[in-house]
């Protein structure tokens, strides 16, 4: 673990838990005392009544949440009520220019980046694992009018609102590998952080990006932002350390 990342987290004092790091498999992991955090919330903004316990992998220093039937079933109780931005209306939240104040939406300004970061071709297929209602096909769309999409979800709630952004040409509510084809880039942006098995998933996807394609992937940086620890259904808290690793 980094030395950022001691410095956010509490000192651990738990005991060892019995269960394996969901990222590298060791079994040392140490758990994070429970009154250390007091509240949580779920990924969609709202207050939650319990989280499961953090702990600390001592082998690859994945922080991360006990993978336990209790959080499993809890995950699952968030996701039945979950509402994509529901304090926003469904509007994805903006990102503002520090020097000019300048907004945009936070899929525009990680798009703009890959563009400039990737030579992306005028013509693709693409794919957005976990598109929720189309934040970031939208955004894509209209950088790259010339591409195909297709953006999956474990709910088919959205699927009318996705299907209507120029371009795509389905939303499907499957796994990844039955999607037929590859494709010359696959996005998970805000996906990975919920992932019980975060390589594991990744390996799934190979088969889906092409020879010459890109995997492009978002997580939130809970070295930059500790917040991201209070989030009661994302499973591992990513440092840009550890999702090298992972990747």
């Amino acid at each position: 673990m980094s030395t950022c990342s001691a410095s956010i987290l509490p000192s651990i004092t738990g005991p060892q838990t019995s269960l394996a790091c969901h990222i590298c498999g060791d079994s040392s992991l140490e758990a994070i005392p429970d009154d250390a955090i007091r509240s949580w919330v779920s990924s969609d903004s709202k207050a939650v009544s319990r989280g499961e316990p953090l702990v600390v992998c001592r082998g690859c220093g994945g922080v991360q949440k006990q993978q336990s039937q209790r959080w499993h079933a809890h995950v699952r109780d968030i996701y039945e009520a979950y509402s994509i931005y529901g304090n926003s209306a469904g509007a994805e939240q903006m990102v503002f220019e520090p020097v000019n104040g300048a907004g945009q939406t936070r899929s525009s300004k990680l798009l703009e980046r890959l563009r400039l970061e990737v030579g992306l071709p005028k013509q693709g297929r693409m794919l957005d694992v976990g598109c929720g209602n189309g934040a970031t096909l939208r955004a894509f769309s209209t950088l790259f009018p010339n591409w195909k999409l297709i953006g999956t979800e474990l709910s088919d709630k959205y699927r009318e609102l996705v299907e209507n952004i120029p371009g795509v040409e389905a939303m499907l509510s499957i796994d990844p590998p039955e999607i037929p084809g590859d494709f010359d880039l696959v996005s998970l942006v805000h996906v990975l952080e919920h992932i019980p098995d975060p390589a594991g998933y990744l390996r799934t996807l190979r088969q889906k990006v092409n020879k010459i394609g890109y995997l492009f992937i978002e997580v939130p940086d809970f070295e930059f932002n500790p917040f991201d620890l209070v989030v009661a259904d994302h499973s591992t808290h990513f440092s840009p350390e550890l999702l090298s690793r992972v990747v």
